[in-house]
Parts: structure tokens; sequence; C-alpha cells
């Protein structure tokens, strides 16, 4: 209900201002009226007092009046005999007649103040001043019409006067003097008139209005006031109650809006407990959201679900959209579109009516409005939420307030149907790579396995897989790196393999891939193949270049009923008999291998106890200068002399302690032994300052945290200068993290330890990494010396190393020298350094002592057959 209070008001205040106008105006009326009445009772006062002094001068014929020099005798009464007389005393008087008097009378009455005037005037005046003037003139013409009296407002002289006339009437007395102009008694003889000036009564009246203005005003501008206080009172009377009848029905549809809102979130709720696919609760959510009757939906919406490592808007349920727009909109990309801004921005994004943007489908559309809603979950957007709301529709709070409930509850569905999901997905599925993990591919094989109980001749193999060098990329590079490298070489092994395959992660970095249904036994070799020639490709982790190869063991399944655990432990020592074969190669399993795998497990139990009671030796190779002919340092090589199998080549050993990880424990020892053995020699003999000793160093070791400390301290207790300690990296671990290593080892150069680069030559890049580390010197690898001889392509090969080492400043040591025309070749090509049996096998420290005392004379070689065994490969501890 609406109270019109303005319009009373409004009407009250002109009823009241209409009063006082109204007073106004008769007050000004009625003031004019008294100035009239006024001005004609001092006419009349004026004119009566004249008319009777005129009445008496006339009944006696005039006045004697002493002549003085304001009154002199009159000069129209010459004629008359009695004009003047003198009195007994001697006086002059002189005769006044009435019309003279009343002309002085009336010349002494404007010498005052008062500005009263009188005239008369004669038809055939006898005196020019008693000429009638025109307004005197068209009286007297009205008197002869019978007129008694005129009166009326004129101007004399400028100035306003009431003016009153009278007809004089030729009385007896009169026509002693006008009998001669032709007059009768009774005849219309002239006119007397009498004029008061409006001006003064005016002023007074003008005076009175003022005053009565400004009493009306101030009782108007009261009453306003008045009005005033009782509109503001009732106004605010009238807005209370309209407020509370307002807030009334705002709760009577709140109490409406939260029922319809509370029904609809309640019916989501138990939606989301049904036992149905998400699609099917998306939909019947949507079908209760469109169903309640407050909100201004055209009955049209859809639900999007974000999917997709570049994520994309799928929908995943629709209503009253038509065929061609749900084609148009079955994905959108993140910043497309209304429903694409609002999954990027997190935020709702609401239009009154269709806009540009939105017409990026192409299709007509009607004018209509849109409510897109993110949904989220821990402030990421998983879904929206899109409904279509009546064109030019205006957004309001409860709408936005309810729609972030309805979100709200939709996340918690869709993530618990997530989290559905991850359950399913974490009992059978790898969370990593998305493969199949142990349990889900025990499961297939042994469905295969009872397969071929019933189906003899069917082939199945397993191949068992393990990541070559993953431990040290992980160490170094992170986990991150890790985690990226194993989801790349998943992908890869599922490219190498049929749809029909299976390939799984067991954990770590092996993985097993199941070839079901294979034509024959040379089927997984030709797979394994394709996976190796695949993992010759680098690998591109943050932002580094870097190489893994993968070990594989193949384990055929035979139709005598083995068991899928013999099986895939079979694959398991296939794969380990590959890893000890180098990287990047496959073997398959046979009886003899169970038996190896039985012993290399116990190898690494011996080894650990080995490391434990540093029972590890440490044998020394010389190093001989070609131009000063003289011994200049020794190469530390690792040697283990194993109770049962004797001694034991670095080659059997080394990998089980890279994975095992003994590898940093068993660097520390030989470390330790070769830094104090070479202080001793020198602290033995002076003369051998310049000796040194190099150590081969593995990649954990460098990378290892705090390596930098350790080493130092090292240096602190042995007593070792630094410039006695050479430390040896393979060329091919460099390439694992460049950054990193290039970082540490410019370290470790600080400290003045010298740094070479072992097998050069055998890696990957070799040429262009040069410059990037701080080397000293380069060992060229056996491989190459060995050739020398069966061809210059070696020899020149050889050669170019030389030169590309010399351009870098870095001496060139060569290793693997056993014959004197590898010697001499090398001398020639310019070689600084040599190494090799034809000098000296690596031999225990006291043998390595005699070899102190021999000056020069080294490049003439020594007879052989010390009896000390060959060892193809010195100790390498990457």
């Amino acid at each position: 209900m609406q109270y019109d209070v303005k319009s009373w008001f409004i009407g009250l205040a002109a009823a009241w201002t209409l009063c006082i106008l109204s007073a106004l105006a008769w007050g000004v009326h009625h003031e004019y009226q008294d100035i009239q009445e006024q001005a004609r009772t001092q006419l009349r006062t004026n004119f009566f007092k004249d008319l009777a002094f005129r009445r008496w001068g006339a009944k006696h014929g005039g006045v004697y009046v002493p002549v003085t020099e304001q009154t002199q005798p009159d000069p129209l009464l010459a004629d008359y005999p009695e004009r003047d007389v003198t009195t007994p005393s001697g006086r002059l008087l002189t005769l006044i007649n009435p019309a003279l008097m009343t002309r002085r009378f009336y010349e002494l009455v404007d010498e005052g103040d008062t500005g009263v005037r009188g005239h008369i005037s004669g038809l055939r005046p006898l005196n020019p001043a008693n000429k009638p003037d025109t307004w005197e003139a068209e009286a007297m013409e009205a008197f002869k019409g019978g007129a008694r009296e005129v009166t009326a407002v004129t101007a004399l002289d400028g100035q306003p006067y009431l003016r009153l006339i009278r007809p004089l009437m030729m009385t007896k007395p009169c026509l002693k003097c006008h009998i001669q102009q032709g007059f009768k008694l009774d005849d219309l003889s002239g006119a007397i008139s009498v004029s008061i000036p409006m001006a003064r009564l005016e002023e007074e009246a003008r005076h009175h209005t003022q005053v009565m203005i400004a009493i009306l005003v101030t009782i108007w501008l009261v009453g306003m006031a008045g009005l005033g206080m009782g509109y503001r009172r009732q106004s605010l009377h009238i807005r209370e109650r309209e407020q509370a009848e307002c807030n009334l029905r705002e709760s009577e549809k709140k109490i409406r809006q939260d029922y319809h809102s509370q029904r609809v979130l309640s019916s989501i709720l138990k939606i989301s407990m049904q036992s149905v696919p998400l699609k099917e609760k998306l939909k019947q959510s949507l079908d209760q959201i469109l169903s309640i009757p407050w909100f201004h939906i055209q009955k049209k919406g859809c639900i999007f679900l974000v999917e997709g490592d570049d994520p994309s808007l799928i929908m995943q349920a629709q209503r009253g959209l038509s065929k061609s727009l749900q084609t148009a909109c079955a994905t959108v990309p993140f910043g497309k579109c209304l429903c694409g801004r609002a999954a990027q921005s997190d935020e709702i994004i609401f239009t009154d009516c269709v806009d540009e943007q939105h017409l990026n489908t192409g299709l007509p559309m009607a004018d209509h409005g849109h409510y897109c809603v993110p949904i989220l979950s821990n402030d990421r957007t998983i879904g929206i939420l899109n409904l279509y709301v009546e064109a030019h529709h205006r957004k309001s709070e409860d709408e936005v307030q309810f729609l972030m409930a309805v979100t709200h509850v939709l996340a918690g569905m869709i993530m618990q149907d997530q989290a559905e999901q991850e359950l399913q997905q974490h009992a059978f599925y790898d969370v990593l790579t998305k493969l199949p993990n142990r349990a889900l591919f025990m499961e297939r094989l042994d469905r295969l396995i009872q397969h071929s109980k019933r189906h003899p001749d069917s082939l199945f193999a397993v191949l068992f897989l393990d990541l070559d060098r993953f431990k040290n990329i992980n160490d170094s590079l992170g986990h991150t790196a890790g985690d990226q490298l194993l989801i790349v070489a998943s992908e890869r092994l599922q490219a190498c393999i049929r749809p029909s395959d299976t390939v799984a992660r067991l954990g770590g970095d092996e993985f097993i891939i199941l070839l079901d249904e294979i034509d024959d036994v040379a089927e997984p070799y030709r797979i394994a193949g394709r996976i190796h020639e695949m993992f010759k490709r680098p690998f591109e982790l943050a932002g580094h270049e870097v190489f893994s190869t993968t070990s594989v063991g193949i384990a055929l399944a035979k139709p005598n009923g083995q068991d899928a655990e013999k099986l895939l432990r079979n694959a398991d020592s296939a794969m380990y008999r590959a890893k000890n074969q180098g990287s990047g190669q496959t073997a398959v399993f046979d009886s003899e291998m169970h038996a190896q795998a039985i012993m290399l497990l116990n190898k690494e139990i011996d080894l650990r106890q080995a490391v434990e009671n540093e029972a590890l030796q440490v044998h020394y190779q010389p190093i001989i200068g070609i131009e000063s002919d003289r011994l200049v340092g020794f190469e530390a090589l690792a040697r283990w002399d194993h109770p049962i199998y004797g001694m034991v080549s670095p080659d059997e050993f080394i990998w089980i302690a890279e994975e095992s990880g003994l590898i940093q424990a068993l660097g520390a020892q030989i470390l330790g032994k070769a830094c104090r053995q070479m202080q001793r020699w020198i602290s033995q003999s002076p003369s051998q300052a310049d000796l040194y000793v190099s150590v081969n160093l593995s990649l954990k070791q460098v990378l290892f945290p705090g390596y930098i400390d350790w080493l130092e301290n090292v240096l602190r207790e042995t007593g070792l200068p630094p410039k006695s300690l050479r430390l040896e990296i393979t060329e091919s671990i460099l390439m694992e993290d460049v950054e990193t290593t290039c970082a540490i080892l410019d370290q470790i150069k600080q400290l003045g330890v010298g740094l070479y680069i072992d097998d050069f030559g055998t890696g990957y890049s070799s040429m262009s990494y040069l410059h990037r580390f701080p080397f000293d010197a380069l060992k060229v690898d056996r491989s190459f010396v060995s050739n020398i001889g069966k061809g210059t392509q070696y020899a020149d090969l050889i050669g170019g190393i030389i030169a590309v080492a010399k351009s870098f400043r870095m001496d060139v040591i060569a290793e693997g020298v056993e014959r004197q025309e590898q010697l001499e070749k090398l001398q020639e090509l310019g070689c600084n350094s040599v190494q090799g049996y034809i000098f000296s096998p690596p031999v225990t420290s006291k043998e390595a002592e005699k070899l102190l005392t021999r000056k020069s004379g080294w490049m003439v070689p020594a007879p052989t057959g010390t009896g000390t065994k060959h060892h193809s490969q010195p100790f390498r501890l990457a």
C-alpha cells in the first residue's frame, strides 16, 4: 500500500499560501479603500468649510478688510462706489467679494503643508484666474446635464490628486456683480473645486501594506514550517510502516526462496549418494536446479567438467540445448566464450544479454542472459555450471548465493566421484605413469597362464626392464626430473608394443611388459630392439638433455604349468644379466641365470660386509710422462679379494655397489686410502713431491650434499696437498646434469685439486662439452689406443683428440698402452703421458714403492710376465 503524503502536503501548502495571498489581497484592497475614504473625508471637510465661508461672505455682500501690501483693492470692483471706505480713525478698508475671499482662503491653505487646493471656476469669468481647467470644464458640462457633484483622481502638476467639484448657482447677492454678464437667478455660473494630494496618503498606505505583508509572510512561514514538521513526522511514520510491510514481504519471499533452495540442495545431496555414473548424477542435479521457481531461468543450462593437461571444458550434462549448440559447445577451451573465461578466472561471469564473445559459436540465438559459475575445489576450477536466464535480467545477491551453494554441493559430488575413481586407479594403476600396476599385471598374467593351459600352442612372454643410470639422474636433477623421465619412458614403451600387450610399472624405475599371443620366440627380441632404438633418443628433463638406456630381461612362457610369480622372477633375473653385460642390453632367462642371480645376491651381501670391514684394496698403476721419461703419478684402482671367488673384477662388483647404494662408502674408502698412501710416499721421499695420485669419482659422489666440505676435510686429515690429487670423471656421466656438475667441479678446482676427464671419446657430444668443464687433462680410452696399427683412422682420431685438448690447454694421457708401436705413435702424436701394461699392471702399494726408486728409462719397456692378472678394465665408480 502506497501513501501519497507528498501530494497532501503540496495541497495543504497551496491552500495555506492561497489563504495568505487572499488575506494580502483583501488587506491591500481595504487599505486602498481606506485611503480613498480618508481622502474623500478630508476633501468634503475642506469643501464644506469653503462653502460655509463663501456663503457667509455672499450673504453679507463681501467683507471689508484693511488695505495691505498683500491685500490691495480689487480692480474688478473699481466701478463699485463703495469699494473703498475710510474709518473714523483714518484706516483704509477695501471690499473683498466672496469669490476673492475664497481664492485668498485657498492661497492661505496652499501656503501650509496640507497640500489642499481650491479653485472657483466661472462660465464667464471676470477674473482670468477663474478660468476652468479641462477637468473642471468637463465637470461643468456634466453639471449642465444635471450632475450635482463630480469626484475623480487626476494629475495636477504631475502628481495624483483626489478632486471634488460642485456647481455654483447664481444667487441674488451675486447678481449685483454678474447681472451685467447676462446671468439670471439660479443660473449655473461656475463651479468650486477642492483637490486633496494623494502622495502622502499612498505613502502611508504603502507603509501599512509592507507591515501587513511582513506579518502575513511570517504567518505563512510559521504555517509552512508546521506543515513541514507534520509532513516529516507523517512521512517517517509512513516509511516505517512501509518498511515494516516491505520487510514482511521480503521475509516471506526469503522463506519461500530458502525453502526451494534447501529443497534443491537436499535433492542434489541425495542424488550424490546414488550408485549411478557421474554423468547421470549431473543430469539429475541440473534438472533440480532448473526447477527452482523464484529464479528467472529459461529452463536451459549445462554442466561442464575440466579435463586434459591443456585444460578444456567438456560438456557432461545439458537440458534444453539444441543439437547444434551441444555440438558447438561439446568442448570449450579455457579463455574462450563465457564459460571458458569463467574457468580461466575462477570467478562468476554474468551477462544480461548475449555478447559478442559468446557468439564465437557462430550459431543464431535469441536474446538471453548467462550465469557461468565455476565449480571450485581448493580454489581450483573443476567444472562450470552454465544457466540461461531471461534477457536483460538483473543479477541479485540471492541468486549468486544460491548458485555458490549449488556449485559447492556439486563440487563435493564431483570430488567424491573422483576419489572413488582414484581409489580404483590406485588399486590397479600406477599413480605417476597411469600404467597398470603389479596387481593388474599379475591378474592379466594369471589369465594368460590359464589360457595357455587350455591352448598349449599359444605363446606369450614377459619383458622385465630397468632404466640404466636412473638413480644418478634422480639424485642429480631431483625427483621431479626423475618422475618426468619415468613418464616419458612409459610413453615410449607403450609406443613400442601392440594394443593387445600390457605395459606395467612395478615401482621405481622397473617396468614389465606382457606380450600376448606372439607369433614366434623371436618376437620379444624384435620388440626389445625397438625399445633400445627408442631409448637412444635424449630425454628433455627440466631444461636438461640427458640419456638413459634400458636393460631388458626376457622370460618366455612354457606350457609346463609355471606360475606367474616364477615367470616374473625369471624375467627379473634375465634383466640383471643384461645389466651386467653393460648399458642397453637384452638377455633371455635360462637355468644358469637363476643360479647366477643367487650368486649375485650373495655377492651383494659379501660386498656390504667388505665395505663395512674396509676389506677393499687399492692397487696403483704408474703414469709416465713421455717427454720427461719419468714417473709422474699413479692411478688408484679398487680390488676385492673375495674369500671364495678370489680376485673379483671391478666390472662385477661396481654395478652391485651402484644398485645397492654402497657406492658412497666404497668410493670414500678408496679415496681416503689413496690420499694417505700418496702423502706417506711424499713424506718418505721429498724428491717425489711432484707426484700425484688420481682417483676415479662417480657422479653420485659429486652430487652428494656436502661433498666439497667432505673432500676438503679428507685433504686436511691426510695432509695431502691438493695439487697431489687428481679426480677422474668419466665423460658419459658429465652429460647427466651439465649445469650442476659444472658448478661443483668449479668448486673442486678452487680447492687446488686437479680434474681429469676419463674414457674420453666413449660418451655423447664429447667435443661440444669440453669448453664447459675446468679439466686439466683428458684420458684417451684404451679402446682407441688398442686399435693403433690397425688403420690410419685410429691414429688420426687420437691425433685429433690431442689437437682438441691442446686447443683447450689440456694435457693428454693415453690409457691401455701395451705395445711398443702404440707408445711410439703416441709419442709422435704429442701425447703428454701414458699408462698401461707395457710399463706395469696395477700393483699393491708395496710393489708400487719399488717403482718409486726408478728415476728414468721408462720409455724402454720392461719385460712382461710379472704374473699379475691382466684386467681389461680398471676400477670405475660410474
